[in-house]
């Protein structure tokens, strides 16, 4: 009765190693996943119980007059087993239903036990079967949730990247333009400042240049000057001197 009610608090919660311990206690074998043998629970539950006594049947016994009778003493007393001397049989009184019932013999009580036990490892199978289906059933649901997560986040991700991409673009830009500008105004400014200190120099330097330049010229006027009126006063007269002889031709031909 004990080993019953351990099989029956058992639970599925409980480790492998403790079922299979369990197993071995009850029934004597362990074959994988906690499942007995029904082979050998249906040779035992049809091999022929032993015949019980009934307890109302009175049976011979071996009684000390027996005993001299058979050693051959004289001193025989009648035996109280004759059928002259028995008492009548009792009438058997009727129990009540709770004393009707026969008593399980111990086979029975064993085969009960290794069915219960059979049927304790079966459900704890379709149980160890069910919590794996629904475990590997919500694995592959947070494996998908992981999956859908992790690509909503890596294109979140992206979406970020495109606009931290953009806006440093944009900055980038926006500086560029401004050190243009600056860059620009400074050379401006500079060129400016350059061209104010050089335009002194450059005025004195372009006086200097058209006085030399006109130094120059009147040197070289100077010099060619009365060549050109010596050359101007030959072909003058040469002039002249053409002038009057075509003349005379002409009036000497009229």
């Amino acid at each position: 009765m004990e080993r019953k009610k351990r099989v029956r608090k058992m639970s599925t919660d409980e480790q492998p190693t403790t079922t299979v311990r369990q197993s071995r206690r009850l029934a004597g074998v362990a074959p994988e996943f906690g499942l007995l043998d029904t082979r050998r629970l249906m040779r035992q539950s049809s091999a022929p119980e032993p015949a019980q006594l009934d307890d109302h049947v009175d049976l011979p016994t071996s009684s000390p007059e027996r005993k001299r009778e058979a050693e051959g003493s004289s001193h025989v007393s009648p035996s109280t087993n004759s059928p002259d001397t028995r008492p009548p049989p009792k009438k058997p009184t009727l129990a009540p239903d709770a004393d009707l019932a026969p008593e399980p013999s111990h086979n029975d009580i064993v085969n009960k036990q290794e069915l219960e036990a059979l049927h304790f490892f079966q459900k704890a199978h379709e149980d160890r079967s069910r919590l794996l289906d629904d475990r590997e059933t919500r694995l592959v649901e947070m494996a998908e949730s992981a999956a859908q997560a992790a690509e909503a986040h890596e294109t979140y991700r992206q979406e970020q990247f495109k606009e931290a991409l953009g806006y440093l673009q944009e900055c980038y830009q926006r500086e560029l333009d401004l050190a243009r500008c600056v860059v620009g105004n400074e050379a401006n400014e500079t060129l400016s400042q350059e061209i104010e200190k050089q335009q002194a120099t450059w005025e004195a330097w372009m006086l200097r240049f058209q006085e030399n330049l006109e130094l120059t010229y009147d040197k070289e006027r100077a010099l060619l000057l009365p060549d050109k009126e010596v050359s101007l006063l030959a072909l003058k007269n040469q002039h002249t001197d053409e002038l009057l002889r075509v003349s005379t031709e002409a009036e000497h031909t009229i």
